[in-house]
């Protein structure tokens, strides 16, 4: 099997409480799951606020494990990524972190995770860029192909 971890703030929805999962990536969630891709978040929220995301958006059944700050150091620190891949019996070459900030990227490279940039109000900062991320995205359309390609499955 496989991961794709999420960082939520930023890359998920608009960083503020209530704010709804940006369109069209419960689509990449269903997809993800039909190719049995596990799925799971690493946030710098805390539990409560990383559960309340996930009540809200549906997202029960899609969600393998995530880590909060609550459980693990903040990012950039490698723990909780490296927890969360522990957690679900995966490895870091089979494993995507995808993130909107440097820290997300950073964490990845920790780990030797293939990491995927985000930036969806078209406006990319210098800081994420000048972590090299493997990926590159602005347009959540786009997202899908990036997995398919990381993951040699059909667009």
């Amino acid at each position: 099997m496989a991961l794709v971890v999420f960082d939520v703030s930023g890359t998920l929805h608009d960083d503020f409480v209530g704010a709804p999962m940006y369109d069209g990536l419960m689509d990449v969630f269903k997809k993800l799951q039909q190719n049995d891709i596990q799925i799971a978040l690493a946030t710098n929220l805390s539990r409560q606020g990383v559960e309340h995301f996930i009540q809200t958006n549906g997202l029960e059944g899609f969600i393998s494990e995530s880590m909060t700050m609550s459980e693990a150091p903040p990012k950039p620190h490698p723990k909780m990524l490296e927890d969360v891949i522990l957690k679900t019996g995966e490895n870091a070459k089979e494993t995507l972190m995808v993130g909107d900030s440097s820290g997300d990227i950073a964490m990845a490279k920790a780990c030797k995770v293939a990491s995927v940039a985000v930036c969806w109000n078209g406006a990319w900062r210098q800081e994420i860029l000048a972590q090299s991320p493997d990926y590159k995205v602005d347009k959540i359309d786009n997202l899908w192909q990036i997995f398919s390609e990381f993951f040699k499955i059909e667009k």
